[in-house]
C-alpha cells in the first residue's frame, strides 16, 4: 500500500512538473499572460480526463498528462493554454441562460483552438487539420470574430447533423468539462471569475503595448478579449445617458412640501398638512438624431425594428406631457433620406411606409454635416445626441462632435477598433441587452 501511494506521489510530482514546463515555455513566448498564469493553481485528480478545470484550480490526471507529453510537448503547451483561456473568456459562465450543453462545449473549444492555431509561437505551433480549416472557413464567412458566443448562435441557427457534431467534437476536443458547472464552493467561484475579468483586463492593455513591436502574432487572442471585455447594460439605461433632468409644471402626487407638513404637526399635535408639489422632474430628450446605416447589411426588418423600440423606449424614459422630437437620417456615403419625427403617430405612419433609400458605400461623415447644418440653422436647438445604426465598416469623422454620439452595432462580433476614441461602442443583442464600451473622455481634435 505504502509502496503504490510512493509511486502515486512521484507520478503526480511528475505531471506537476510537466505543467510546470508547459507554463514556462508559453510565459517565455508569450509574456503578456503572466496575470492568468496564478489563477488556476494545479490540483491533481484522477477521474479528470488529462486535463481540465472546475473554475477554482487547473486539474490534470498525472499518467494521461505524462504520455500526452512524452508524445509531443507542443500538445501539453496548448493544453494548458487551452483550459486558462476557457477560464480568461468566461466560457465557465452562462449568464444564467440555459445552453446546449454539447454545442456549448464544442462552441467554446472552437473559440479557444481558433485562437491558439493562429498564434505565431513556436512553443504552441502545429498544422491545423483538414476539418478544423473547413469549419474555420465556414465561421470566418459569417462572424467578424470567432467567439464561444458566436459559433454557438451558428450551431443552434444552422444545425449540423448528428455525426457532424460527433466528428467536430473529437476534432477539437483538447480538456475534460465535466467540471465546469460542478455543484460547491459558488462563492468562490464568483470570486475567481472576477479574478479572470480583472487579470482579462490587465492583459489586454499588456498585449496592446507588447504587441506594437510583435506584430500580428497574438492578434486573434487580443480581439477575442476585447469583445468579451465590453460591458453589459440593460437598453433601456443607456438612452438614459441622453437624458436630462427637468422640472415639468405639473402636479407630482408622489411628492408634498414638507414645510406644509411640518407646520401641521407643529401646530395641530399629529394633523400633518399635505400639499402636492405644482412641478415635478422628469427625464427629457427634447431633440434626438437617429441615423441607419443603409448600405445593405443594415436594411429591412432590423431596421425597422430598431426605430420602432429606440421610439418606444425614448417616450418611456422622457416626460410622459411632452412630446420627443427624433430627426431620422438614412445615409450610405452621404444622407438620402431626412425626417422630423414630432409624436408617436407620426412615427407609426413612418414605419408603415418606411423605405430603405441608398445601398452604396458607407461614409459616416455627411451625417454629421448634416447634423451640424441642422444645429446651425436652428431646427436642432438642444440636441441630446445622436445613435448611428451600423454594422461599422465605413469612413469615421475625426473631430468630436459637440453632443454625445453612439455608434450602435447588432453583429455580436463586431469589430470596434476603427470606432473614434470619443464615441460610445454598442452591441444590440435580441433581448435588449447592449454591449457597451465608453466613449473616452479626452477629446481628439
Amino acid at each position: 500500500m505504502s509502496g503504490r501511494s510512493e509511486k502515486h506521489e512521484k507520478l503526480a510530482a511528475l505531471g506537476l512538473k510537466v505543467l510546470t514546463q508547459a507554463r514556462n515555455e508559453l510565459f517565455l513566448s508569450m509574456r503578456y499572460l503572466e496575470p492568468v498564469f496564478r489563477l488556476l493553481p494545479p490540483r491533481e485528480l484522477a477521474s479528470v480526463q488529462m486535463i481540465g478545470t472546475d473554475g477554482i484550480s487547473l486539474l490534470y490526471q498525472p499518467m494521461l498528462l505524462t504520455k500526452r507529453f512524452q508524445y509531443d510537448p507542443v500538445l501539453v503547451n496548448r493544453a494548458y493554454l487551452h483550459t486558462m483561456l476557457h477560464g480568461l473568456l468566461r466560457h465557465l459562465e452562462t449568464d444564467g441562460q440555459k445552453v446546449d450543453t454539447e454545442r456549448w462545449n464544442l462552441a467554446c473549444d472552437v473559440a479557444v483552438e481558433h485562437i491558439i492555431d493562429h498564434l505565431d509561437y513556436a512553443c504552441v505551433k502545429r498544422l491545423i487539420s483538414d476539418e478544423r480549416e473547413r469549419f474555420y472557413q465556414i465561421c470566418e464567412e459569417k462572424l467578424k470574430v470567432i467567439t464561444a458566443e458566436g459559433v454557438y448562435h451558428l450551431l443552434m441557427h444552422d444545425p449540423v447533423s448528428d455525426r457532424e457534431l460527433i466528428s467536430l467534437g473529437l476534432a477539437f476536443l483538447v480538456d475534460d468539462h465535466q467540471f465546469w458547472h460542478e455543484e460547491g464552493q459558488e462563492e468562490r467561484k464568483q470570486e475567481q471569475m472576477q479574478e479572470f475579468r480583472d487579470a482579462s483586463e490587465k492583459m489586454r492593455t499588456a498585449m496592446e503595448t507588447y504587441l506594437r513591436d510583435q506584430g500580428e502574432k497574438a492578434g486573434s487572442l487580443l480581439r477575442a478579449i476585447g469583445v468579451k471585455n465590453r460591458a453589459k447594460t440593460n437598453y433601456r439605461d443607456f438612452l438614459r445617458k441622453f437624458a436630462q433632468i427637468r422640472e415639468e409644471m405639473k402636479i407630482d402626487t408622489d411628492a408634498f412640501d414638507y414645510i406644509f407638513y411640518h407646520f401641521g404637526m407643529e401646530m395641530y399635535g399629529n394633523m400633518p398638512l399635505i400639499e402636492e408639489l405644482e412641478y415635478k422632474e422628469e427625464l427629457s430628450i427634447d431633440e434626438f438624431v437617429i441615423a441607419i446605416d443603409t448600405s445593405g447589411s443594415t436594411a429591412g426588418e432590423m431596421v425597422e425594428r430598431f426605430l420602432a423600440e429606440t421610439h418606444q423606449i425614448l417616450t418611456e424614459v422622457t416626460a410622459g406631457s411632452r412630446k420627443c422630437h427624433l430627426c431620422i437620417l438614412q445615409a450610405d456615403a452621404e444622407v438620402q433620406e431626412a425626417v422630423m419625427i414630432h409624436d408617436r403617430r407620426e412615427m407609426e405612419a413612418y414605419l408603415n411606409t418606411l423605405t430603405i433609400r441608398g445601398y452604396g458605400g458607407t461614409d459616416f461623415r455627411p451625417v454629421f454635416t448634416y447634423v451640424e447644418k441642422l444645429r446651425e440653422s436652428g431646427e436642432l436647438k438642444n440636441l441630446r445626441g445622436l445613435i448611428y445604426y451600423t454594422d461599422g465598416y465605413g469612413t469615421y469623422p475625426s473631430r468630436r462632435p459637440a453632443y454625445p454620439t453612439a455608434f450602435v452595432f447588432t453583429a455580436p462580433d463586431a469589430v470596434l477598433e476603427k470606432v473614434p476614441a470619443w464615441a460610445m461602442k454598442v452591441i444590440l443583442d435580441a433581448n435588449e441587452r447592449v454591449e457597451e464600451s465608453h466613449a473616452s473622455e479626452s477629446r481628439q481634435e
